[in-house]
């Protein structure tokens, strides 16, 4: 599967499945330390943020921890690795050991429509992290509205 089939897995169950606003590739900020694209946010209707890093091969999960900006927005209340059944499946004693002191979650995505991502493991939900404003809403999905008119334009 391609990060994009998996993005649409993924944006289908969190998003139309169980209710969440699902924004892809959208840049998140850390502090004053600069900016990385987050491949999927989604909001919670009570508008707490979570993140999913999409990893379609062990070569693309491993160079994600030689970044020089890891996955620590400032808005991101929950953080995934989502990763293709099969590859997990492969290489699960790895990656847990790679994530054993991450706060990251863990999904699979399986290769059909309706519920396909199974979360493998919760991730440790950053406490100090509160619900983004209703301003900080209105900039992310004025931002979503914007890459989809962008990426549909005639």
């Amino acid at each position: 599967m391609t990060e994009a089939e998996l993005q649409k897995r993924i944006a289908y169950q969190f998003g139309l499945i169980n209710g969440n606003i699902v924004l892809p590739n959208i840049l998140l900020t850390v502090g004053r330390v600069g900016h990385y694209e987050a491949d999927l946010l989604y909001i919670t209707p009570k508008r707490y943020c979570t993140e999913v890093e999409i990893k379609i091969s062990m070569a693309d999960f491993k160079g994600d921890f030689k970044k020089k900006i890891y996955h620590n927005s400032d808005i991101v209340r929950n953080f995934y690795y989502a990763f293709p059944h099969e590859l997990y499946q492969e290489n699960s004693t790895e990656i847990n050991q790679i994530l054993l002191d991450s706060d990251a979650g863990i999904m699979a995505v399986r290769d059909f429509q309706g519920r396909c991502a199974r979360i493998l493991r919760d991730p440790k939900t950053r406490r100090n992290i509160k619900p983004i404003t209703e301003q900080k809403l209105y900039e992310l999905l004025r931002i979503g509205c914007m890459k989809w008119y962008t990426a549909n334009r005639m």
